[in-house]
């Protein structure tokens, strides 16, 4: 149902898949990614990084959210603060000032053409396995590497 403006109260039908999960086996950890609709609320971030050696676990949409380690020599989660420019999430519209910011200063953005065609590689994977029930290969020689103006310091 629409909440304001002119077609407030109209409801519009969405056909649309509404509940996502993509776990990829990567060379040295698992990574679980959850996208949905479908429920009210979750305290679980939307992606998760584990292997043998501990877990990162992190929220996609808000980039105030702290990053949440485990290291299994200490048994325990620690939250780890990441520099930020605003308070709160949703953080979509970072990518828009982003890309106003390379045009600004003729520079290069952080994602090539290349990494979103990768992405958009993965997507689809996840649609085939969905289909199929079975896992889907990815070439990873197509991931293209972010440049090292991408890399971010992180203060515990």
């Amino acid at each position: 149902m629409i909440d304001d403006g002119p077609f407030r109260g109209k409801v519009v039908p969405v056909d649309s898949e509404d509940h996502w999960q993509l776990v990829a086996e990567l060379p040295d950890c698992v990574a679980s990614v959850e996208a949905t609709f479908a429920t009210a609320e979750s305290a679980a971030p939307e992606c998760e990084l584990r292997s043998e050696e501990g877990a990162v676990a992190f929220s996609l949409l808000d980039v105030a959210a702290p990053v949440r380690v485990f290291e299994p020599g200490t048994g325990a989660w620690a939250d780890v603060t990441v520099a930020h420019e605003r308070d709160a999430g949703p953080d979509h519209i970072l990518g828009v000032i982003h890309m106003i910011e390379c045009i600004a200063r003729a520079g290069l953005p952080l994602a090539s053409a290349d990494h979103a065609v990768h992405v958009l590689d993965v997507i689809e994977a996840a649609r085939r396995a969905a289909v199929s029930g079975e896992p889907v290969l990815v070439d990873p020689s197509m991931a293209a590497a972010l440049p090292a103006s991408a890399t971010t310091t992180v203060a515990r």
